[in-house]
């Protein structure tokens, strides 16, 4: 690829990055971003301490050190945004761009090692749905992939190159990539199936971003120690490594496989561009225990008939795709490409694998796969369709496009209901002698707690005569007051949010969620997405009598 080319590459994918961050710029603050917002207040404070103060994230009064799960690289970026630009919507989600530009980029490098159509494979994981919407947050996933994707391309060039300096950064990355999550120490795991299936020839230079990333989570682990008495990664383990039943591991595993369906590359063309005579047989056979699993799903879940059939096309086309993929690997004569192979989709399964064991599985867990699936797509659909793989790749970006930019603004017009509800609404029931009570957390408990109200916990009957109590239906009702505290309830208003948009990104009721495969109450089951003309939210206001 010579100079202008690669330029003109480069260009493409910042503006594209760019252009698709500018209309959700101004979003509010959504699900897990208000603890990390959080996060990011007590650094402001302090910086050496960012878990220093109490927070009801779970219906109690609770240590952030204890259930917050995730190192704070990006509250400690959102601090200095803020300094420099203020809190603001549009400032923050303005600074956060910059990895989706980082991200795409990132993308292309790594591509270029395994496919000539490198830019339709940065295209692809920009406008994918679940790189949109997370992108869109300021949640530390998309900070996350671009750490993870540079430890990796910067590992791989420095190993087939012999660059030490490469190297060097790559241990960098990596080790950055564990601050934003603690998810982020699986690359280590993703370099080291590299040497394996390559069978790189052992030199020293190849530990060079081991200790370097190495060092760099170790000095986190120190610094807890010191500030706070044991390892915060250890008490995030306790939250997130829960003991699951062989039937949990495989729940999260289906839905996994239903969200790499439904929001990576567009389903369709998982199937289409690979139905060749013998894998026509393949799609079929597959077919079946794909519907007896979504049945299953149905029944334990009480989904709908048309949410089973979803499901069932979903989980069918990622087995289907990941079915063509093994058998290529087998069918592959060229060692070189048989070994690109087995890495890319080496890389896959360990991450559902790993993601299988966590606590809940979301949408957001694909993220770390979704760069190794969509190349090794790009490389098989060269295979498949070489006469017209230039066409099939554009209308799969189209496609994907189009999915992607309706689940954004589904999510964009979602998290909107709870700060339009509380900056219009919340403060009507103040008056100088009561408190404005709220049960609820994410985007909501950062608007609500914004203008002076208290989050309620689950024993709490202290609420006094004269209060408001509001609560979200579709986010609190797991969050009922104590029994006491029903008992002197007395229905004020209801307030109910719509929208003619038919997607939705979350309604545990009707068993679908972006964001968790589980909530306390209610268990979503294994859409993403799904189409609904059901309010977004309902918010009831109660009097305490």
């Amino acid at each position: 690829m010579n100079k202008s080319i690669l330029i003109r590459n480069i260009v493409i994918i910042v503006l594209a990055a760019v252009i698709l961050g500018l209309p959700f710029i101004n979003q509010a603050f959504h699900i897990d971003d208000t603890n990390f917002l959080y996060i990011t207040k007590q650094i402001l404070k302090d910086p050496l301490r960012p878990y220093s103060f109490n927070i009801n994230w779970r219906g109690a009064d609770e240590r952030a050190f204890d259930i917050l799960a995730n190192p704070p690289l990006c509250p400690y970026y959102s601090a200095l945004a803020i300094k420099l630009f203020g809190q603001s919507e549009p400032a923050l989600h303005g600074a956060y761009l910059i990895f989706a530009v980082a991200a795409g980029l990132f993308m292309f490098f790594l591509s270029r090692r395994f496919t000539r159509h490198a830019l339709i494979c940065s295209l692809l994981m920009l406008v994918t749905p679940a790189f949109m919407v997370m992108s869109h947050t300021i949640m530390p996933d998309t900070a996350l992939l671009v750490f993870y994707l540079a430890g990796i391309t910067l590992f791989i060039y420095g190993v087939d190159k012999n660059r030490p300096g490469f190297l060097v950064l790559s241990g960098i990355f990596m080790g950055l990539a564990s601050l934003c999550r603690y998810s982020g120490l699986t690359v280590f795991f993703i370099v080291i199936m590299y040497i394996a299936i390559q069978r790189k020839k052992f030199k020293a230079i190849i530990l060079i971003p081991f200790f370097t990333g190495g060092l760099i989570f170790l000095a986190w682990c120190a610094h807890n120690t010191i500030f706070y008495g044991r390892m915060h990664f250890m008490a995030a383990s306790g939250f997130q490594l829960v003991t699951l039943t062989a039937e949990d591991i495989f729940c999260k595993i289906e839905a996994l496989l239903s969200y790499i369906g439904s929001t990576s590359v567009f389903f369709v063309f998982l199937i289409v561009g690979f139905f060749t005579a013998r894998y026509k047989k393949i799609f079929f056979i597959l077919a079946a225990p794909c519907f007896y699993l979504g049945v299953i799903a149905a029944m334990k879940y009480h989904a709908s008939a048309l949410q089973i059939i979803f499901i069932s096309i979903f989980m069918l086309s990622s087995l289907h795709f990941f079915f063509i993929a093994i058998d290529s690997i087998i069918a592959q004569k060229a060692k070189n490409i048989k070994k690109d192979y087995l890495f890319l989709i080496g890389w896959v399964f360990f991450i559902i694998i790993f993601t299988g064991t966590i606590y809940f599985s979301a949408v957001k867990h694909i993220l770390l796969l979704l760069p190794a699936f969509l190349i090794l797509f790009v490389v098989l659909i060269e295979r498949f369709c070489a006469r017209f793989v230039k066409i099939y790749l554009a209308v799969a970006l189209i496609a994907t496009f189009l999915c992607g930019i309706s689940v954004s603004y589904a999510d964009f017009m979602y998290a909107d209901v709870y700060r339009d509800f509380a900056y219009k609404n919340a403060l009507k029931y103040k008056n100088s002698s009561n408190t404005v009570w709220f049960a609820g957390h994410w985007g909501f408990q950062y608007y609500m707690e914004s203008l002076g109200c208290k989050a309620l916990t689950y024993d709490d009957n202290s609420p006094k005569k004269g209060d408001v109590l509001i609560m979200p239906v579709l986010i609190a009702e797991h969050q009922w007051p104590c029994e006491l505290l029903q008992k002197r309830l007395s229905l004020l208003d209801v307030y109910g949010y719509g929208l003619i948009f038919p997607i939705r990104t979350m309604n545990a009721r009707k068993n679908f969620s972006f964001y968790t495969n589980i909530m306390l109450g209610y268990n979503p089951g294994f859409l993403a997405y799904y189409f609904s003309s059901q309010n977004l939210e309902q918010f009831v206001v109660y009097k305490i009598m």
